[in-house]
Order: structure tokens, then C-alpha cells, then sequence
């Protein structure tokens, strides 16, 4: 049993993602807001999309750092509003 309760993408369906090689573009729709993010932040916006997920499901995407690193990506996109932390 996992202690981490997981992330999620606040209102997912309101918003857009364009990805390129060395990024990509987030498109918030309720904030009528862009965001730049580099290609990982990209991927796990991508993943939360899809439903809520924990760090090890995180972990497991092909580019994903170590976990230290994987954490404070979280803790940034969370700081900023884009993700946040299931209670």
C-alpha cells in the first residue's frame, strides 16, 4: 500500500497541451493562461490528464528522473497551481 495519495490535474478538461522536442506549451482555459514546460512536466500533465495517479506511476514514464528530482518537479508544478496533491 502506497503512503503517497497521489496527483491530480485540476478542471483536466479545460486544458491543452502542445508538445514539442525541447517542450512544450500548457493552455489553461479556465484561467485563460499558457504555461511553458519542459518535455517531463509535459508528460506528467499528459498522464494526470487521463485520471489521477501516484508517484510511482509518475515514476514510470519513459523520461522520468530519479526520485528525488521527481518529487520536486511535483512540489514545483503544484506550487504553481498546475497539479495538485490528492488529500
Amino acid at each position: 500500500m502506497s503512503l503517497d495519495p497521489g496527483w491530480t490535474l485540476p478542471h483536466a478538461p479545460l486544458i491543452s497541451i502542445l508538445h514539442w522536442e525541447d517542450g512544450c506549451v500548457l493552455y489553461d482555459a479556465l484561467k485563460t493562461s499558457t504555461t511553458l514546460l519542459s518535455p517531463l512536466a509535459g508528460q506528467i500533465i499528459e498522464r494526470l490528464r487521463d485520471g489521477a495517479a501516484d508517484t510511482a506511476t509518475l515514476a514510470s514514464l519513459p523520461d522520468a528522473p530519479d526520485a528525488e528530482s521527481l518529487a520536486g518537479l511535483l512540489e514545483d508544478l503544484a506550487v504553481h497551481g498546475l497539479i495538485r496533491r490528492l488529500d
